[in-house]
């Protein structure tokens, strides 16, 4: 994410919070499915640079800034506190 790559991935557990509309999310990791999202990605100029944003974008909720943000928030909410 941090570097622009878009992203592929499974769609399992918290990962589709994780990429929060950053990538691509699979049904399964079946080979075909997975050859075909790549050739999608490189077929499609649009799509890469728009994955490649998307995934910078979200990189920074997960660098310190974003993180500390996020702790705030939840911070803030449970004791009650202004943001």
């Amino acid at each position: 994410m941090r570097y622009g790559t878009p992203i592929i991935a499974v769609n399992v557990g918290a990962v589709s919070q994780t990429l929060g509309g950053s990538g691509l999310l699979l049904p399964d990791s079946r080979p075909q499915v997975v050859a075909e999202a790549i050739a999608m990605i490189l077929d499609d100029r649009e799509l890469a640079s728009d994955l490649s944003r998307r995934s910078t974008e979200r990189a920074g909720d997960f660098g310190p800034e974003g993180v500390t943000r996020r702790l705030r928030d939840v911070f803030g909410g449970v004791f009650g506190l202004a943001p």
